[in-house]
């Protein structure tokens, strides 16, 4: 079994969001989480220490818990002054460090150059080590995020660090979302291709580089399927810069 590093990136058209709506934000991943064996209620806020996190609960059944609200306010008050207002980040996670650990966090932001972020993490955890779950996981996030989001990715944290084609542009990693529309004919053969819509519409699509097993970076034909694509995307200037995010 793997562990899974999921990415999402996007711009606020908007003054930074309240604490409130950050918390809330944060509950709407929880629901979508919920189906992959990871329950609302077994997510813990930030606290000085573990035992004291894993004594609160982040989320009530109808939304974010007062607890995971006064972290966010807290994770404000803590900010330097020139990042308050402008930039907040807060996260949770699932109280365990090993098999079937989650965490994910969440950095809202206004300021130039700084996208906001979504991370997901996961360790072990089985219901998620299939394509078609994390195909349908990130359906569900992209046409369902309150922001529109201008690229997606999973794959090992050790692939985008030290094995993508180009250091400067995104990676494809395991799977790769763009908000664009892509032909087949502009990724290799072996490329999966999942369009993603919203109300018929569609946003994007998702490319997955490998389809028959779960991508290993120590696998040298999983990275030449991810550097194939990334070649044929940056040929056909579809492959944005890390600096157009």
């Amino acid at each position: 079994m793997s562990s899974i590093n999921l990415s999402l990136a996007f711009r606020l058209t908007t003054s930074l969001p309240t604490a409130q709506e950050h918390a809330d934000a944060l509950w709407q991943v929880t629901q979508l989480l919920k189906r992959y064996g990871l329950p609302a209620h077994q997510w813990y806020p930030p606290a000085n220490t573990p035992q004291a996190s894993i004594a609160l609960q982040a989320f009530e059944p109808s939304g974010a818990s007062q607890a995971l609200l006064d972290a966010a306010l807290q994770a404000e008050k803590d900010s330097p002054d020139a990042l308050v207002g402008n930039w907040r980040s807060l996260g949770v996670w699932s109280g365990r460090e090993k098999e079937g650990a989650a965490a994910f966090d969440l950095t809202l932001s206004t300021l130039s150059g700084s996208p906001c972020t979504l991370t997901l993490q996961t360790k072990s955890l089985p219901s998620l080590d299939r394509l078609e779950a994390l195909i349908e996981l990130l359906r569900e996030l992209i046409s369902t995020w309150p922001w529109p989001v201008s690229m997606a990715s999973i794959g090992p944290a050790r692939y985008f660090a030290m094995h993508q084609a180009f250091k400067d542009r995104l990676g494809a990693g395991w799977i790769l979302y763009l908000p664009k529309i892509i032909a087949e004919d502009a990724l290799p053969d072996s490329a999966g291709i999942f369009p993603v819509s919203y109300a018929e519409t569609q946003l994007g699509t998702l490319i997955a580089s490998v389809c028959d097993a779960v991508f290993d970076v120590r696998n040298p034909a999983h990275v030449e399927a991810a550097n194939a694509i990334e070649v044929s995307l940056a040929d056909r200037d579809l492959l944005p810069l890390h600096t157009a995010l």
